[in-house]
């Protein structure tokens, strides 16, 4: 017990939080939320008793209150959770403090931690002070206690995520206005596909539970890995990347084994699962095939020993587990998405992977650019001529995105062979990439 209390008592996180506190600002963030909501509140209240006056209604009033208040306080942190963690880390560098804290004896894990507890202490904070506005709900109705806890749980999961992205991208670059931009600017695009989510998750109907518990797989892990990438920014070692890469693993596993246990449990959702399956190992394939490594050569031979480096261990975990549902699904379409989404994410992953070997840290904007060209261009030439029987040389079917909602929709019937073909080249070329770096390699080291 007293170990965990002696790793609590962070000094870098003691130090923001006295710091952090003391600030004005703090304090105007935390008044301006409070009134911000209170005027919400106070509008939707008079909103919802306007349209519901007859007492037998006063329980819609209370899910129209409850929503409003929840759709506003969402808003405020995206906006505000990001600016609490942006230049944590960048501000010591521009500050020329950041050497002072890396010789201290805290360990970078340390180091992050501290300055995202500062963070989680406000959002905590922020939404607890809004509790007594948001219990009006329960003097109207149509909102149960686990409903309640369930949006704050929600809130919270959000606002720390949000936090922990604007931490990653503040010790990734070296001045808080760069950190700043591309943290919102990356929000705009996730919070879009999250919403979605979201959306489907709030309204939706008979959701099972173990819907919520893969949600809650995800979320986590997304959290450990903005967390852990944090700690690689700040100083680049071969054993955060191991760590980042075993916890990918263990999640990776957990998930696959929870889609295989709904097959069997629940036969209404089990398709849908596989067929999310397909566009999700697209993904996976391009950040996994990664070939960026340690910069120190120490650290990177020290990665290099560990089999979670091979990209030959990646591409044959991700396409049995892919493969799954060959033996477990009966569903065309799902298996047609899966059997998509893997020749599709290994080729285009394999063949962006072979052009940035010899310059790995610009591997993610090469892996964009494969992506945005084989998804949107291919995808032009489907406006008039596609239809389920045309489509086996149409060149609409090398766009990733044409051909998975085509296959989900069931306008797609027949094997796409020039999709086949041209994935197929994509592959042989990122091969002869890696096949000529690799005798570079050996030539130089002769």
């Amino acid at each position: 017990m007293a170990n965990w209390v002696e790793k609590l008592e962070n000094p870098v996180l003691v130090k923001e939080m006295r710091v952090g506190f003391r600030e004005k600002k703090v304090f105007y963030a935390l008044i301006a939320w409070v009134v911000i909501v209170a005027l919400v509140a106070s509008i939707s209240s008079l909103a919802a008793f306007e349209g519901n006056k007859q007492l037998d209604k006063l329980p819609e009033a209370g899910k129209y209150f409850m929503e409003a208040l929840f759709w506003v306080q969402l808003g405020l942190l995206a906006m505000l959770a990001p600016s609490l963690t942006t230049s944590a880390v960048s501000g010591e560098r521009e500050r020329k403090s950041f050497d002072m804290l890396l010789t201290t004896h805290l360990a970078p894990s340390e180091l992050i931690y501290g300055k995202f507890g500062f963070a989680a202490s406000f959002i905590i904070l922020a939404l607890c002070a809004t509790v007594p506005l948001e219990s009006i709900v329960f003097f109207l109705g149509g909102v149960s206690l686990v409903s309640f806890l369930t949006t704050k749980l929600i809130l919270l999961a959000f606002g720390l995520l949000c936090s922990l992205y604007g931490l990653m991208m503040s010790a990734r670059e070296n001045r808080s206005a760069y950190a700043t931009g591309q943290t919102y600017l990356g929000l705009v695009f996730i919070c879009w596909f999250g919403l979605m989510g979201l959306l489907g998750l709030r309204y939706g109907e008979d959701i099972p539970l173990l819907v919520y518990f893969v949600v809650g797989l995800t979320l986590l892990y997304i959290a450990l890995f903005l967390f852990w990438k944090a700690v690689n920014h700040l100083e680049e070692r071969a054993r955060h990347l191991k760590i980042l890469l075993s916890i990918g693993l263990t999640f990776y596993l957990l998930i696959l084994g929870t889609a295989a246990f709904a097959q069997y449990s629940l036969p209404d959702v089990d398709d849908a699962v596989w067929a999310i399956s397909g566009p999700v190992h697209y993904l996976l394939f391009g950040l996994l095939l990664n070939p960026m490594r340690p910069a120190r050569k120490i650290e990177r031979r020290r990665f290099e020993k560990s089999f979670l480096s091979r990209p030959v261990f990646w591409v044959l975990l991700l396409t049995v587990g892919l493969m799954l549902p060959l033996t477990i699904c009966d569903n065309d379409r799902a298996l047609a998405i899966c059997l998509y989404g893997l020749m599709a994410g290994l080729c285009s992953a394999w063949f962006a992977r072979g052009l940035s070997l010899n310059k790995p840290a610009r591997y993610p904007q090469i892996l964009g650019a494969v992506w945005l060209l084989l998804n949107v261009l291919p995808a032009f030439t489907a406006i008039d001529s596609f239809d389920r029987y045309s489509h086996a040389w149409h060149p609409a079917t090398i766009s990733p995105i044409t051909m998975l909602i085509a296959y989900a929709d069931g306008h797609a019937s027949t094997t796409p062979n020039i999709a086949v073909a041209f994935y197929l080249g994509l592959f042989l070329v990122g091969q002869a990439l890696h096949i000529r770096f690799n005798r570079k390699k050996k030539n130089r080291a002769g």
